[in-house]
């Protein structure tokens, strides 16, 4: 892309890790160290300077939480091409604050690119939009979304025994009810003879853990990995003792995934554990 269309460009990469030596001895070897310069780890003030002034902010990721350099990059007046990957598209607007390629494909990576010098028009509305999409993240309005979720949180109901969320099964649901495993951080329960569920019962873990791991369940579905159904009881409510020291949660089986076991067949003790 340096040599063939843009030979102004030039490739500027701050920071320091475990990829540093290999990228400086690809630079070497392609015999472009005039147009990669490595400068290592800089000063905020010097990054967003970095930001500002750059021709776009390229981030790609092969896996990512989210990464804070997309804001920072549109809060900065710099276009973003980053990879579609992990939490990213929720960061940036593809077209919009942003250029998304398939992680992973470099040929899409350098198409991305080569758009933003070639279309000023495209680059400036990318520049507005990065602007507009940043404003999201400020404190300003995070900071009340938080305590929204803080106050939910506190308000969830509590539970002192088991029996208050089996009270709201009826007898054929819940009959039997079998100890499968118990550790020092959980109990999980078999319950059931037909439609068969998994109660696993937190002996440490705070309600926000569970509610945290009931949010990855649903990205995960979101984006059609096979996970096990979550059930939250029959009222809504997820349950935990006073003393947030208890939590009971539920799971319906994933036949033929997590227990492997053909889906015509029914779990066994030995699947419930192992799905558990």
């Amino acid at each position: 892309l340096a040599v063939t269309c843009h030979p102004q460009i030039k490739l500027i990469i701050a920071g320091e890790g475990m990829e540093e030596e290999n990228l400086k001895s690809l630079t070497r070897s392609l015999n472009l160290e005039d147009k990669v310069q490595f400068i290592g780890t800089v000063s905020m003030e010097r990054c967003i300077s970095l930001l500002k002034g750059a021709l776009c902010t390229v981030v790609p990721s092969l896996s990512e939480g989210g990464s804070l350099v997309n804001v920072e990059a549109q809060a900065s007046s710099c276009p973003v091409v980053a990879s579609r990957v992990g939490g990213i598209p929720e960061y940036v607007q593809d077209e919009i604050s942003s250029l998304l390629f398939e992680a992973g494909n470099s040929k899409d990576l350098v198409e991305k690119i080569k758009k933003i010098p070639s279309d000023i028009s495209l680059r400036n509305n990318l520049i507005q939009g990065g602007i507009e999409h940043a404003k999201k993240f400020s404190w300003d309005i995070l900071g009340p979304q938080y305590l929204a979720l803080y106050d939910e949180m506190i308000n969830i109901k509590h539970m002192e025994t088991l029996d208050k969320i089996l009270a709201q099964y009826n007898l054929s649901e819940i009959t039997p009810i079998e100890l499968i495993r118990e550790s020092s951080d959980n109990r999980v329960y078999l319950i059931g003879e037909k439609n068969k569920k998994i109660l696993r019962v937190s002996k440490r873990l705070s309600i926000e853990d569970v509610q945290f791991e009931h949010e990855i369940f649903q990205h995960l579905k979101k984006n059609n990995f096979p996970v096990p159904k979550w059930i939250k009881t029959k009222d809504g409510n997820f349950y935990t003792s006073a003393e947030w020291i208890k939590i009971a949660v539920m799971f319906e089986f994933l036949e033929g995934y997590h227990a492997q076991i053909d889906k015509s067949n029914l779990p066994t003790k030995d699947q419930a554990y192992t799905a558990g």
